[in-house]
């Protein structure tokens, strides 16, 4: 027998062995939903008073099955004078490898735009990585409830 027949066999019978080949990296599972962050807001600043409002929510997954990392992100914006809250929802459809165990990673920033014509003055709040939630269910739709003062 030639080498490559024997090598050809031999590599059957490990897959036989073995109960077939692994999963390959590039198979993958959709993953689609909703994430909604729900901002109300005190205002205890100055600079903010009277201000729009610029709230921004971040998502993250780092998809330890294929090695890719999606990030998504979104922006609503509030003109001075409404409610203190602010809704920000963030579509998304990803290729997981190992959606079952990845992580997801939020973050947001509600920046103040004052009103009148001085730019200069503002009021920031913004933390990265404020909380890690498993990928939820296929269509799922997933609130993050955010209390902050500016």
């Amino acid at each position: 027998m030639s080498k490559k027949v024997v090598a050809m066999f031999t590599l059957l019978a490990l897959i036989a062995f073995f109960g077939g080949l692994a999963q390959p990296v590039w198979a993958s599972t959709t993953v689609t939903g909703t994430l909604v962050f729900h901002f109300t807001y005190t205002v205890k600043s100055t600079l903010a008073v009277g201000a729009a409002l610029n709230c921004t929510a971040m998502a993250t997954v780092n998809d330890a099955g294929s090695g890719a990392t999606f990030s998504e992100g979104a922006s609503s914006f509030q003109g001075s004078g409404t409610p203190p809250v602010c809704t920000v929802e963030i579509p998304y459809s990803w290729n997981l490898a190992s959606a079952s165990s990845d992580k997801i990673v939020l973050s947001y920033s509600i920046a103040t735009s004052p009103a009148g014509s001085n730019l200069q003055e503002s009021r920031t709040s913004q933390v990265q990585n404020f909380i890690t939630i498993s990928v939820p269910a296929n269509g799922a739709i997933t609130t993050e409830n955010i209390a902050v003062t500016l």
